[in-house]
């Protein structure tokens, strides 16, 4: 004996059609771009430079570069802000004497 479900009840199967819109090609992630230059980002993260400005001579969007520093455990953020401020204050330091 086959059970079948009444109508109106949540076990109704149904069937569902997905249309996936033409000239929707996927292409390469932005992040892909830095897979291979992880030295040279790292080499440009202990410069005194800006995200942005990093990304930019990257080619990237600095969104892109942060999470793709975040998840290759590059550096701490944190410790790059203080490190850049300590390094301008001793910068200052020698130039006024």
């Amino acid at each position: 004996m086959k059970m079948r479900p009444a109508r109106g009840t949540a076990l109704r199967q149904h069937v569902v059609f997905v249309h996936f819109e033409g000239g929707c090609k996927p292409g390469a992630k932005q992040d892909s771009k830095l897979h291979g230059r992880v030295a040279e980002v790292r080499r440009l993260l202990r410069t005194d430079k800006s995200i942005e400005a990093i990304a930019d001579e990257l080619g990237v969007f600095p969104t892109t570069l942060r999470g793709f520093i975040k998840r290759r455990n590059l550096c701490n953020m944190k410790d790059r802000a203080g490190f850049i401020s300590l390094q301008a204050s001793l910068k200052k330091l020698d130039a006024s004497t």
